[in-house]
This record gives structure tokens, sequence and C-alpha cells, in this order.
């Protein structure tokens, strides 16, 4: 992924738990130049000022793809480009080619030299004498809690903007540089509402189960003194997931993830957190973050297979090519119920 290492879909986890549905959770978009094999992103940037992409024979493969955008095109045409020389043998160790180095030296220096240091620092490559290696990797959310224009949701009270709510102004594929909207403008807007919200609902109070069940929760979690470690989990959650659930998705395989992830939940149960600290426990953190990045997984799964059909972020090329406005024009719907995700629809508007 180009996000963070903290970044673990928090918001829409807690959404989740509190029987908030989330709305197309299989609209993941992937960048097409992730620094391999760390997921560091590299800019768009580059290609806008020329650079090129190259298969293991040297080849601008993107003439078979998009003769007329070619590197331009936009970021899902480029990935399965990508994905599609890769998967057919033409890759480089599961990646292609960026190739700068036609710009020169003092254009590279000058206009992309946040690009050289990040290839230099995590790949050991210089841009100004060897191409970078780069695949697709996952980096933005189209999904998240369903909310409203003024990012309120089914639970009265509780709000949602950016990239955890799902207000759709995306539909199934965001276009570079819009994220900036879904935050400055709809940060705005429920903001406000919200804020009005709480200056007229002044007496509600938390009933104190809640806090109760949490703190029950993390008494079990931190007394628990054998189990299995959260990272290898986590590790084999990313790779399973970007294997099975990628660019490219196939029913066999998005089933074969949904047993692996339930299987994965299974383990969950007994994580061990080491440090049974009270203040700054970045072990309890990563394992409580491990815990929503299983359940968000479970409800993409369940919203990628019911989808039978390619539309935006989506593509299922090899059973479903085309986009089916008769039976999918409409937005997946998931709410856990006792653990188990419930898929629903709703009309698009």
């Amino acid at each position: 992924t180009t996000n963070a290492y903290a970044c673990t879909g928090d918001g829409m986890a807690h959404a989740l738990e509190l029987g908030v549905a989330l709305k197309d959770m299989e609209m993941m978009q992937f960048h097409p130049t992730t620094l391999a094999p760390t997921g560091v992103l590299i800019t768009e940037g580059c290609r806008g000022e020329g650079a090129y992409l190259l298969n293991s024979e040297s080849d601008r493969f993107l003439t078979r793809y998009a003769p007329n955008a070619m590197e331009l095109a936009s970021r899902d045409v480029i990935s399965r480009a990508e994905q599609t020389e890769i998967d057919e043998g033409r890759g480089v160790d599961g990646n292609v080619l960026l190739d700068l180095r036609h710009l020169g030296a003092e254009k590279i220096l000058e206009r992309l030299h946040g690009t050289r240091e990040l290839s230099m620092v995590f790949a050991g490559v210089d841009p100004i004498y060897e191409p970078i290696p780069v695949r697709p990797g996952a980096h933005y959310h189209m999904g998240g809690v369903d909310t409203d224009v003024w990012g309120r949701t089914s639970l009265e009270g509780l709000y949602a903007a950016g990239e955890c709510a799902c207000v759709s102004v995306h539909g199934a594929n965001r276009l570079g540089g819009n994220a900036l909207m879904e935050t400055i403008t709809y940060g705005k807007r429920a903001g406000a509402h919200a804020a009005e919200w709480a200056l007229t609902h002044t007496t509600i109070e938390v009933p104190s189960s809640v806090e109760a069940d949490s703190e029950r929760e993390l008494r079990e979690l931190l007394d628990r003194s054998e189990g299995e470690r959260p990272w290898s989990i986590r590790n084999e959650l990313a790779e399973t997931m970007h294997e099975n659930f990628g660019v490219f998705r196939r029913e066999e395989q998005m089933r074969k993830q949904g047993d692996i992830v339930s299987d994965l939940r299974e383990r969950f149960e007994q994580v061990v957190v080491e440090d049974k600290g009270e203040v700054f426990n970045n072990d309890l953190t990563q394992a409580l973050e491990l815990g929503f990045l299983l359940e968000l997984a479970t409800c993409m799964i369940v919203a990628g297979i019911e989808r039978k059909e390619s539309r935006g972020a989506h593509a299922r090329p090899y059973d479903y090519p085309d986009r089916d406005d008769e039976n999918f024009l409409r937005h997946t719907l998931v709410t856990m119920d006792d653990g188990m995700p419930t898929l629903n629809w709703k009309p698009v508007t």
C-alpha cells in the first residue's frame, strides 16, 4: 500500500462495530507507480514530465493498452496494463520499469529530486542512471462509511468525512487530485453540521455499558500471556489480499481469500500483546488495528464477490468484463451481524 503503516481504517471499523453500513468497500483504487518492494508512492509527476514505462523487453508496452494517452492514461488503465504485463511474464521480479534516464540529470535534479531521493534510499536505484522498479499498489478507498451530503450516518450524532466516508462523490473511481474535494468540501460541511447538532444535543450521555464492554475486551487482550504475535497475521493479510484481491478480481481467488481472512480472524482471537503497559502502548495499538484490518477485508471480499461486473476500480475481466447497469448500477452496503458480514444494496442517486 502507498499509505502510512498507521492507516488501518479505524474510523470505518468503529462505525461498522456500531452497526453503521460501509458502502462500496470493493472499490479500492490502485496507484500504478509504487516503489518495489516497500509500496512508497512514486509521483505521477514523473510521467507528467515524460517518463516511460517499460517491460522486461524494454518495450513501451502502453502502446498496446492506451496508444493515444500512453503514460498519461488514467490510474486504473495503467495499473491493469502493468499487471497484465507482469502476469504474462514480461515483468522484472514482479515489477515493471519507470524510465527517467532520457529526461537528463539536470531535469531530474530540478523537477524530480524527491523521487530520486526516495528511489535511492528505498530501492538503491539512482534514476539518472537506471530505471526504477514499480508496480501497482493499493492507494485510495472510494468506499467507506455510508453518509449523506452532510456527513451524517444512520446513527444519530455520528458523522464521517474524508477517505473514511463514502458520500460517493467519486463513484467507483477517483480521479487524481479529487481527494481534496472530499476532505475540504465535505470536511467543512460535516464539521458545520456536527457542530450545530452538538449545540442542540447537550444532554446526551454515553451508556456506561459501552465503556465497560470496551474495558473488558482490552483487559482480556492484555491478560493473555501466550499466543501469536500480530505482525505475522498482518503480513499474511497484506500479501494474500494483494495476490487474491488486487488489480484484477477472479471469483475463485476472491472465495479463497474469504477463507484465508476467515482463518486469520480465528487466529486473531488468540493474538498476544507482550507490552502490558497502560501508557503509549504501541504493541496494544497494533493488535487492535489488525482487528480493524481483518474486519474491513471481510467486507471488501463479500462486496467484491457479489458485484458480478467490471466497474471503475473493480475489474473482473475474466468472468464479467463489462459494466452491467441493469443489475449493478447500485451501491453495496455491508454490515456486521455477530461477526458475520451481511450484504445489501442501495440505489445510486
